[in-house]
């Protein structure tokens, strides 16, 4: 059990139906439900050790990715930055990626240009590519992106994410996790699940292996 920095006591975890997650992932509009526990340190007047930990933050990273990338609303400067960083991309990289020049990248992170819908397939397909694997409580379906019309942002993308039972394929079998799952806000009904939901396996695309090809030397496919 963690201990006050300051006074020395054990810290009392104390879970938050509601927590900010924005400073968190680094994307504005995030709520973490039900997960989040504030670790408080009991002692009248000392807040030497108070802090909230939020459990597996690289696997809601990539769950809020690929959730990203299935939504057909165009992105945004901030969601484009959010996606080059939960891949662990230099704006370089991901330049060569999708075949346009670094400073173009630029642009699109700082919102002095929209992304091309070309360019945008091809970096939704990478990221969901590069990720899938480790957010297994989302969805990834290759051929929706392909077909997919990026409809204009309208008012504000926000989202709810929850720990959700989730049957994960682990070679023949199927195993039970507690995985990330967020669903858009105006969604957001139920907190979680009854049951567990079996995750569909779509990886089969003729446009993946082009995609793809681009981030196989980085480790994260």
């Amino acid at each position: 059990m963690s201990k006050c920095r300051k006074c020395g006591a054990h810290l009392r975890p104390v879970p938050l139906a509601r927590y900010p997650a924005d400073t968190v992932v680094g994307l504005p509009g995030i709520a973490v439900l039900y997960a989040a526990i504030l670790m408080d340190c009991p002692t009248e007047g000392c807040e030497g050790g108070t802090y909230v930990y939020v459990p597996d933050v690289p696997e809601l990273e990539a769950a809020l990715a690929i959730a990203r990338i299935m939504i057909p609303v165009k992105l945004t400067g901030d969601e484009v930055r959010f996606l080059r960083n939960t891949v662990r991309l230099k704006a370089k990289e991901i330049a060569e990626l999708v075949q346009v020049t670094p400073e173009t990248v630029s642009r699109w992170e700082h919102g002095k240009e929209q992304v091309g819908a070309p360019y945008e397939k091809i970096l939704r397909l990478a990221i969901g590519f590069a990720l899938t694997d480790r957010a297994p409580g989302v969805r990834f379906a290759p051929h929706e992106i392909l077909t997919m019309h990026h409809e204009p942002l309208s008012g504000r993308l926000a989202f709810f994410c929850t720990r959700t039972p989730v049957l994960v394929r682990q070679g023949d079998k199927l195993e039970e996790r507690t995985c990330w799952k967020p669903a858009r806000e105006e969604l957001a009904t139920v907190v979680a699940p009854s049951r567990p939901e079996e995750r569909d396996d779509e990886r089969a695309c003729a446009a993946a292996p082009m995609a793809a090809r681009g981030l196989e030397t980085t480790g994260y496919l």
